[in-house]
């Protein structure tokens, strides 16, 4: 009796461990799959920064910059930058230095966020329920936005 109790326990302790190691790989792969489709589906990209980009203060209540992406070489550039991104889990209270809208035929259908003052050498774009985020080094992110401006 004891033995059937114990093999039970180990089975089901099998089973639970397996689902839940199953259950993250699910969601990993829903969030890859979110993000790829996001990037696909984009026929434009609106990002706006939330504070000067070029101030020291975060308080900075300078007049918000906008950049627009809407020819497929500028939305290839964005996907471009997550080519040798870190992408990360969990994060918790980054800044809001930008937004990113993505948009589908002049529809809204999502956006991300972008923080430039956490580290010094990269932004952390990431999604706006901070489940998921990419770290891109900075010097790519600001060329981008150098070259948005340019081309307009």
């Amino acid at each position: 009796m004891t033995k059937k109790i114990l093999l039970a326990v180990i089975v089901l302790t099998i089973i639970v461990g397996c689902y839940s190691k199953f259950g993250e790989k699910m969601s990993e792969l829903a969030n890859d799959y979110k993000h790829s489709d996001i990037l696909e589906s984009s026929t434009e990209i609106v990002i706006e920064s939330e504070i000067d980009p070029n101030s020291t203060s975060e308080t900075s209540n300078l007049e918000k910059k906008k950049y627009l992406a809407e020819t497929e070489v500028e939305i290839t550039a964005f996907k471009k930058l997550f080519t040798n991104s870190k992408k990360t889990d969990y994060c918790c209270c980054p800044k809001e230095n930008y937004s990113v809208s993505f948009y589908y035929l002049r529809n809204n259908f999502d956006y991300y966020l972008v923080d430039t003052t956490e580290f010094k050498d990269n932004v952390r774009i990431y999604e706006t329920s901070y489940q998921y985020s990419y770290i891109v080094s900075k010097a790519l992110w600001k060329s981008y936005l150098k070259q948005l401006e340019v081309e307009k």
